[in-house]
């Protein structure tokens, strides 16, 4: 098999002569699998502070990061603002794809 292009931003670190879809003519196609750690509203602050510290700091060892990649994702690790953007960006997103595509709602 020859990969014809990925869905992320860049170019992914084990394929890179695969093209983007946006390098390769597709500007739109950007899609990237995403995984959160989420805490109930009301968590308080100084508890979600010392829970991101903590994660941060897993996901800046080698070893973690390296086994990320193993399994076929690319390790970005952020803090709740970046997490707050990313799913505020990622909701107008879907609901356009989710119409589009005349999805129908699961009740």
């Amino acid at each position: 098999m020859r990969g014809l292009a990925v869905t992320t931003q860049t170019r992914w670190v084990n394929l890179p002569d695969v093209p983007t879809f946006k390098e390769a003519g597709f500007p739109d196609v950007v899609l990237e699998t995403e995984h959160f750690l989420l805490a109930p509203a009301g968590t308080p602050p100084q508890l979600l502070q010392r829970f991101t510290q903590a994660t941060l700091a897993v996901m800046a060892q080698d070893e973690i990061k390296n086994r990320v990649i193993a399994l076929g994702y690319a390790p970005v690790a952020a803090g709740p603002d970046a997490v707050r953007e990313r799913i505020a960006n990622n909701v107008p997103f879907f609901k356009e794809l989710i119409v589009s595509a005349k999805i129908p709602q699961i009740e």
